[in-house]
């Protein structure tokens, strides 16, 4: 049975729907975050008053606990989108550019109502994807070396030396990093692919931007 039907069963919402169940890192635990949408057929009643309404009031995402499920804490997500609807459709038409982050229901939402406009992912939570990635090779080589009763102490202490701007370090790090590097591993492989890059953000061109990320422009 899939949670979004157990949680149906258990607290059936009127005119909305569960959806996006994903586990997510929690204050003290990871925990199921479940994202509460309203049904397109739904009647939409205003929270105040209970009269009819065109559309909810589309605030900011807010997240309410709920009984655990398994023992694994359980949070219900619900944002809706206001910005589209003030906006107004007009407006929204002759959009060129919509800068916002990776959050998957946010790009979801500005293909929806937006899709002739450029969405651009801004820098900063591109780059927390790239490192990331990085640690999760780091923890998975560890895990690796250990299962096979290799050394894995060249890997101890390199979390904040592959995460941090090589900038940022400090002489202790800088110089943990510089050992490591002289060894022919995956974790190393990672990083330099990270630093690497970062030449991107230099170009101005989209068809040379293109091009460094592996797809040439056909014009």
């Amino acid at each position: 049975m899939r949670i979004e039907t157990l949680l149906s069963k258990c607290l059936p919402l009127k005119s909305f729907a569960y959806s996006n169940v994903r586990l997510a890192e929690g204050k003290f635990k990871d925990k199921l975050v479940v994202t509460i949408r309203p049904r397109k057929n739904g009647v939409v009643l205003c929270s105040c008053c209970s009269k009819e309404c065109s559309v909810y009031d589309h605030l900011t995402e807010r997240e309410f606990d709920f009984v655990p499920l398994w023992n694994i804490p359980v949070g219900f997500e619900y944002k809706m989108l206001r910005f589209f609807f003030e906006f107004g459709t007009e407006r929204t038409a002759v959009l060129k550019f919509i800068c916002s982050d990776m959050w998957a229901l946010c790009l979801k939402v500005i293909r929806k109502k937006a899709p002739h406009a450029l969405n651009i992912l801004d820098r900063f939570h591109i780059v927390g994807h790239l490192t990331k990635a990085v640690n999760q090779v780091r923890v998975d080589e560890v895990k690796k070396l250990k299962q096979d009763g290799a050394d894995e102490s060249v890997l101890r202490h390199t979390k904040y030396c592959f995460l941090k701007p090589p900038g940022n370090l400090t002489d202790k790090q800088q110089v943990k990093l510089d050992d490591v590097l002289e060894y022919d591993l995956k974790s190393v492989r990672a990083y330099l692919l990270k630093e690497s890059f970062q030449l991107f953000w230099n170009y101005t061109s989209p068809y040379w931007a293109e091009w460094f990320l592996g797809a040439p422009s056909k014009a």
